[in-house]
C-alpha cells in the first residue's frame, strides 16, 4: 500500500508540534483500521492511536481549496512519469443520512435509505495497464460544473500528454465541446438521442459519421455505430472530435476503468458521522489514496490488503500482549 504517500497528504494537511503525542504515522494507522474493519472512524478506540476528536481538530482550519491542491501536489509526480495518457472524467456520489442538508448534499439517492448525497467530479488517467485517481473536487447544488472541467483539464494539460478524455453523456453541451475546442484537446462522449439525432438514426445502416451542430453556437462530430449482439441492435451515439478511429467502441469503453475504480474505492471508504464537507472530502480523496497504492505496488484483492494491513497495525500495537499469550502457551509444552 502507498501508506508514505498518505502519510504525506497527512503531513502537509496537519500540523504537528515537536512534541505532539500523535504523528503522520499514528493518522493514517487510524485511517487504515476504520478502512479495514468498515466502519466509522468515530468508532475506532485505540490507547495506542489517536482518536476522531483529535483528528477533527487537526482538520478544522484545512480548507477545501487547500486539499484540493495537496492532493494534486501528491499525485502530481505519478502523473509525470506516465508520458502519453487517456483523461476518463466522471461523477460519483456519496451517501448522506443525516436529516440536515446544506449546500453540500445533493437530493440524488444512490442507496436506500440515504436522504440525499455529496457528489465530487473525478479524473482519472489510463497508461496501459496503470490507472489512478489523479484530481478530484467536490460540487455543491450551485457549483459551476463547466467552470471546474475546464479548470481541471488547463492543469491536467501542463502536467501530462493527453490523448484523448472519454466521458459519458451526463457531459452533453455545446459549453462543454467549446471547452475542447478552446484547449485543443481530443475527446469522445456518449451523446443523447435527441429529437434531432433520430432522423440520423434511422438513415444509418451500420455506420455513420457526419458535421452535427449541438446548437447555434457549436459543431461536433457525430458518429453513430449499429451492433448486433445476440440478435438485438445496439446503437452506438458517439460525439467527438477525433479522427478516423480503428475501434470507437472499444475506445470508449476504457472510461469503464472509472466506474470499476468507484466500485474499489467504496471498499476503501472511510465512514464517518461529521457533516463537514472538508472532513467528508478528505476521507473521500484518502480513498483514491488507498487505490492508487493499491494498483501502484500490489497484486492481490483490495480487501485481502486492507486486512492484512489491519491486522499488522493491530499486532504491532500490542506486540507485548502477543508475546506473553504465546510465552503462556508455551510454558505448556516444555521441550
Amino acid at each position: 500500500m502507498s501508506t508514505p504517500n498518505i502519510k504525506d497528504f497527512l503531513n502537509i494537511n496537519f500540523s504537528f508540534a515537536p512534541n505532539s503525542s500523535w504523528k503522520a504515522g499514528d493518522y493514517s494507522n487510524l485511517l487504515s483500521l476504520a478502512v479495514g474493519n468498515l466502519t466509522y472512524l468515530e468508532t475506532i478506540n485505540s490507547p495506542f492511536l489517536p482518536n476522531a476528536d483529535s483528528f477533527h481538530l487537526h482538520l478544522t482550519e484545512t480548507g477545501i481549496s487547500e486539499l484540493h491542491n495537496n492532493f494534486r501536489f501528491i499525485t502530481k509526480e505519478q502523473l509525470k512519469r506516465l508520458g502519453k495518457v487517456i483523461l476518463i472524467i466522471d461523477e460519483t456520489h456519496e451517501p448522506y443520512y443525516g436529516s440536515k442538508k446544506d449546500a453540500w448534499v445533493h437530493d440524488y439517492k444512490p442507496e436506500k435509505g440515504c436522504t440525499g448525497s455529496y457528489k465530487f467530479m473525478c479524473v482519472s488517467v489510463l497508461k496501459g495497464e496503470k490507472r489512478f485517481f489523479v484530481d478530484a473536487v467536490p460540487l455543491s447544488v450551485f457549483s459551476d460544473t463547466k467552470k471546474i472541467l475546464r479548470e481541471m483539464l488547463s492543469y491536467l494539460k501542463t502536467i501530462v500528454c493527453i490523448k484523448v478524455v472519454l466521458m459519458d453523456r451526463g457531459f452533453n453541451s455545446g459549453e462543454i465541446i467549446d471547452i475542447f475546442e478552446d484547449l485543443r484537446l481530443k475527446y469522445l462522449m456518449l451523446y443523447r438521442e435527441t429529437a434531432g439525432v433520430k432522423p440520423l438514426i434511422e438513415k444509418t445502416k451500420n455506420y455513420g459519421k457526419q458535421k452535427y451542430l449541438v446548437n447555434k453556437k457549436h459543431e461536433t462530430n457525430l458518429v453513430i455505430i449499429k451492433e448486433q449482439i445476440k440478435g438485438k441492435e445496439i446503437v452506438w451515439i458517439f460525439a467527438t472530435n477525433l479522427g478516423n478511429c480503428f475501434s470507437y467502441i472499444k475506445l470508449y469503453k476504457k472510461r469503464w476503468n472509472i466506474e470499476t475504480g468507484f466500485r474499489v474505492c467504496d471498499e476503501a471508504r472511510i465512514k464517518t458521522k461529521s457533516r463537514k464537507i472538508e472532513t467528508r472530502y478528505f476521507l473521500f480523496l484518502i480513498a483514491f489514496l488507498f487505490y492508487n497504492g493499491w494498483k501502484t505496488f500490489c497484486n492481490e484483492p483490495l480487501k485481502r490488503v486492507l486486512l492484512e494491513l489491519t491486522m499488522k497495525i493491530f499486532f504491532e500495537k500490542h506486540r507485548d500482549l502477543f508475546l506473553s499469550m504465546a510465552m503462556k502457551i508455551l510454558s505448556k509444552y516444555p521441550t
